[in-house]
């Protein structure tokens, strides 16, 4: 039976990484499973940019409501400030 080795990034692996692998399996097993991820831990996998557009626009969204409400409460406030420093004077 046949079977082709496919790696995370859709590619085969090379010959190198092959060997490597074989070469200690005892130093393999040692060595966290996380240890290979480097790569793909800083950049972000580009079939997932629509998500992160969505992301990015509804973040953007509540930021910029909250700073409204925010400003708005902060106008209502000074508004009924000088209000009652005109009234009680």
């Amino acid at each position: 039976m046949d079977v082709e080795v496919i790696d995370v990034d859709d590619r085969p692996p090379s010959l190198r990484e092959v060997g490597r692998t074989n070469a200690n399996p005892s130093r393999q097993a040692a060595s966290p499973p996380w240890s290979g991820w480097s790569g793909t831990i800083r950049r972000l996998d580009s079939r997932w940019w629509p998500l992160w557009v969505l992301f990015g626009v509804l973040a953007l969204a509540l930021l910029l409501t909250v700073g409204l409400v925010i400003g708005l409460i902060l106008v209502v406030l000074r508004l009924t400030n000088r209000l009652l420093r005109a009234v009680f004077r």
